[in-house]
């Protein structure tokens, strides 16, 4: 079933719409994310009169949020409250974490570590020569 991005032609939308709010009336029967995307179609074909049925779905758990935001952004995007209307929203200690953390005391600087990384190396290849046992190996390289 494809949900979003099909060319829809004229006077076929009531039937999209029919269909995809169908499907998700068995919003119990489908994966959270499949709901999410039924919700999708519905508010980018205006499926106002789908509303009843996104509720339900989002206020028994069983939309992905992922998707579309939460039940109050999907009315927003449906034109049924205007954006002062939703709730503010509070930024979850998950989305926090996405967030760029404040600037640390040390700066991370790539060409220093490349520096360090390459020293490290110089010095594993001339072990590796002199045919002596590396650090972090439990084994003698082999002699050529």
């Amino acid at each position: 079933m494809r949900l979003s991005g099909d060319i829809v032609p004229r006077g076929t939308c009531s039937s999209y719409v029919l269909r995809h709010e169908e499907r998700l009336e068995r919003f119990e029967e489908n994966e959270s994310d499949v709901n999410a995307f039924l919700v999708e179609a519905l508010v980018e074909l205006g499926a106002k009169e789908a509303a009843p049925v996104i509720e339900r779905a989002f206020a028994e758990g069983y939309v992905d949020p992922m998707v579309m935001g939460d039940w109050e952004d999907v009315q927003v995007e449906l034109g049924l409250k205007s954006a002062e209307e939703g709730a503010p929203k509070q930024v979850s200690k998950w989305r926090e974490s996405l967030l760029p953390s404040p600037p640390a005391e040390e700066t991370f600087t790539p060409a220093s570590s490349q520096v360090t990384h390459k020293k490290k190396t110089t010095q594993k290849c001339d072990r590796y020569r002199k045919n002596e046992p590396l650090a972090s190996e439990n084994y003698w390289p082999l002699s050529r």
